[in-house]
């Protein structure tokens, strides 16, 4: 599997928002008749492509999961089996998507969710998969906690820096 990092052409110092928008990057978003990739299967696939910060294509089907949607599905995601019943298979649609995604990097909240369905999927079918992607709920959670650091961190040199507070006050307050 080849990572982000080996093949984008970019340093350090370049920030995620700028790589995801600058280089040719693939937003997607899959639905599903439940929450494992080895018994359920894809009802939908959506996708934006955006090249330079500018959506340039769109591309959405519904895909025939070839089993009921259970009712718990039905409410969460509004897609029943008379939508997909005439969608084509994910076999037949799975080709042209991978197409799509061509020259991309893929992105998706909580990708290991969605490019795991979509990886079965390849694997069920002997379709390749060979994207690198993001996943945003990683890099909400990695910034959130440099966020959360960052202020533990300020508070700890606030904490260490009072002049009136003594070395076992600071010692209490740190070790709660």
């Amino acid at each position: 599997m080849k990572h982000w990092h080996e093949e984008m052409p970019f340093t350090a110092d370049d920030s995620l928002a700028e790589l995801i928008f600058t280089e040719n990057s693939l937003f997607f978003d899959i639905e599903t008749t439940g929450l494992h990739n080895d018994k359920n299967n894809i009802t939908e696939i959506g996708a934006v492509k955006v090249v330079n910060g500018q959506i340039v294509d769109k591309w959405s089907t519904f895909v025939n999961p070839c089993q009921p949607i259970p009712e718990n599905i039905v409410e969460l995601t509004g897609i029943t089996d008379s939508m997909v019943a005439d969608a084509p298979k994910i076999e037949e649609i799975l080709g042209e998507f991978f197409e799509f995604c061509k020259d991309c990097i893929l992105v998706a909240h909580n990708a290991a969710f969605d490019i795991g369905f979509i990886k079965k999927a390849a694997e069920r079918h002997n379709f390749e998969f060979n994207f690198c992607y993001l996943d945003t709920l990683m890099l909400a959670r990695c910034m959130l906690n440099l966020i959360r650091l960052q202020n533990i961190f300020t508070l700890f040199l606030k904490i260490i820096t009072v002049p009136w507070m003594t070395q076992r006050l600071r010692l209490m307050f740190l070790l709660r």
